[in-house]
């Protein structure tokens, strides 16, 4: 039976000396990770996209049935001490250099520094909420609400509506803290065998979306059973939920149809929060957690639910999540959509977030115009350079 399960909402753990103490250790051996301290206005979706291009890399093992054997990079939102910060916390130092080398590259303002290991405060006697997200539909080339399908819903920063979750409310005294991890690791994408890349079947989804097709009908079963005593061919009956195809479908069809030879990334998404008392700790996970599967429901009958944990898989999950521990959740979403769900918030009005002041990267100036694509960079600044400036 899973520690995660079909509860209504989380229910936390006491946090013992031990569970502290293994949560501790674990950080201190994981070694550095990066933080990223940005620029207000620096980077959108289109820069996060970009950076996820940029770092895919599948290190898979040898043989007839080679496997993807890419270590896991965390992408991690917190809120400790009264402040919000954002850190990437790769496994692999060779993927720590590759981050320290690219980030500046697309948050050129930011400060991005490597420091020792963080985690969010876990102090005995504390409580502990737990929960992770899965997708809605087990069919991942269903679109999530994603920038290239919805971009008038992410004129707003998805953030702006989940930071102030993770925040709750402002009064204090309750030393409270909460962390998002979203671990990720690099999908196959041009693998000989076509049936082991990621994108495989994608054509289907796409052939879906475009008739308007959205789920399974239920109540198919029973007129296939009525059918059948009556006589007739149950073969016919329609088992798709259908609505009139319009142009926004038919877009979204494109863009899933666009995934094939995409880069794509394989997906497990936890949220933890500690706090002096049970009902805060509960309160900023299941507030957190529930705004994930509100803000990114699409109109295609996928997005996040939220698997609540119960006190023993709130345990089980924190260890994980200090280890920076992938655990595959049978989740996959393309560079595009993952930008959405992965990445720095550089637009957000709220006080509790420290924008860097100055050109910490000691790039590009922030009022310089951005770069389309990574690849233009290198032409980008041959082109300065021939200008003179």
């Amino acid at each position: 039976m899973s520690l995660l399960g079909s509860r209504q909402s989380p229910d936390t753990a006491e946090v013992t000396r031990e569970l502290a103490d293994d949560v501790h250790e674990s950080v201190a051996e994981h070694g550095d990770v990066l933080n990223v301290r940005p620029y207000r206005d620096d980077g959108d979706m289109r820069a996060a996209k970009q950076l996820l291009t940029a770092i895919h890399d599948v290190k898979s093992s040898d043989g007839l049935r080679s496997t993807n054997e890419t270590p896991p990079i965390a992408f991690e939102p917190t809120y400790a001490n009264e402040g919000i910060g954002y850190r990437f916390a790769p496994v692999d130092e060779h993927v720590l250099e590759e981050l320290e080398r690219l980030v500046p590259n697309f948050y050129r303002d930011a400060d991005v520094t490597r420091d020792p290991a963080e985690f969010i405060p876990i102090k005995e006697g504390q409580y502990l909420a737990a929960a992770r997200l899965e997708l809605a539909d087990d069919n991942y080339f269903k679109p999530i609400k994603h920038f290239e399908i919805d971009p008038e819903e992410f004129e707003t920063d998805p953030y702006g509506a989940i930071i102030p979750e993770m925040i709750g409310r402002r009064e204090g005294g309750d030393d409270v803290s909460t962390m998002v991890q979203v671990l990720i690791r690099p999908a196959w994408s041009n693998h000989s065998r076509d049936r082991k890349n990621w994108y495989h079947g994608v054509g289907h989804t796409a052939e879906q979306l475009k008739k308007g097709e959205v789920g399974w009908r239920p109540s198919a079963v029973l007129e296939g059973f009525a059918t059948a005593l009556t006589g007739g061919n149950a073969e016919e009956i329609d088992h798709t939920k259908k609505r009139p195809t319009t142009s926004a479908q038919k877009q979204a069809a494109d863009v899933v149809g666009d995934q094939r030879g995409a880069k794509g990334y394989h997906l497990n998404v936890r949220v933890i929060a500690t706090a002096n008392s049970p009902e805060e700790a509960e309160e900023r996970v299941r507030d957190t957690a529930g705004m994930y599967r509100r803000f990114y429901t699409s109109t295609y009958e996928q997005g996040f639910e939220p698997i609540w944990a119960g006190p023993d898989g709130a345990t089980t999950l924190v260890r994980r999540m200090a280890k920076r521990e992938w655990v595959d959740r049978e989740m996959i979403l393309s560079a595009g959509a993952l930008a959405g769900v992965c990445h720095v918030p550089t637009t957000l009005a709220t006080p509790e977030i420290d924008y860097s002041r100055t050109s910490g990267s000691g790039s590009t100036p922030s009022e310089a115009p951005a770069f389309e694509s990574f690849q233009d960079e290198a032409d980008s600044e041959s082109e300065s350079g021939a200008s003179g400036e």
